[in-house]
């Protein structure tokens, strides 16, 4: 499904349109629906709820969210070659409204993590 993009991606200012794919059991990749503009973010899906986001008023009303829109939550995520070495960039996340059609990403903090901080080592 191409969502449209209600508040510019960061770095990305001039995308419209995006397409979320699953990348695997974790990950999810969100890319330009334009073939010929190259974009490709990867996204892990949070157990979130908007409240918890504390995401603003302003920000609802971009995304047209009501208290009963079905809507979902991700992470961007830069990948290193280690995988505990990734950083989840946990102020910024991506707000799909699934009934609309649209997301937005919606800088809250400059919060970021590797998976390691947040999850620690993995034996």
């Amino acid at each position: 499904m191409a969502y449209e993009v209600k508040q510019p991606i960061l770095g990305f200012e001039n995308v419209q349109r995006v397409i979320l794919d699953r990348h695997d059991g974790i990950t999810f990749c969100l890319r330009n629906s334009d073939e010929n503009e190259y974009m490709k973010l990867f996204l892990i899906a949070a157990n979130t709820t908007l409240e918890e986001l504390e995401l603003s008023i302003g920000m609802q009303t971009i995304l047209n969210l009501s208290k009963n829109s079905k809507y979902s939550i991700y992470f961007p995520v830069v990948k290193a070659k280690n995988i505990y070495d990734s950083m989840i960039n946990v102020g910024a996340p991506f707000v799909f409204n699934e009934d609309t059609g649209v997301v937005a990403q919606c800088v809250l903090s400059d919060d970021q993590h590797t998976i390691t901080e947040l999850f620690g080592e993995v034996e």
